[in-house]
């Protein structure tokens, strides 16, 4: 479990992955081809999306 807790730290900090998240869950308008519409997105609003979508109440 301690792997797995260090592994998602690392992984969390990486660009990528917010980016990822906010486009499949689209959070903040992410999949709008105009930039303008776009909303900033954080680490945050993206683990909220996942733990909602996995059916979740919120972080643990």
């Amino acid at each position: 479990v301690r792997a797995d807790a260090r592994r998602y730290r690392f992984v969390r900090e990486l660009a990528w992955y917010v980016d990822q998240a906010a486009y499949v869950y689209d959070i903040g308008n992410s999949r709008s081809p105009w930039p303008s519409e776009r909303a900033p997105v954080d680490a945050d609003d993206a683990e909220a999306a996942i733990d909602a979508a996995m059916g979740k109440g919120g972080a643990e």
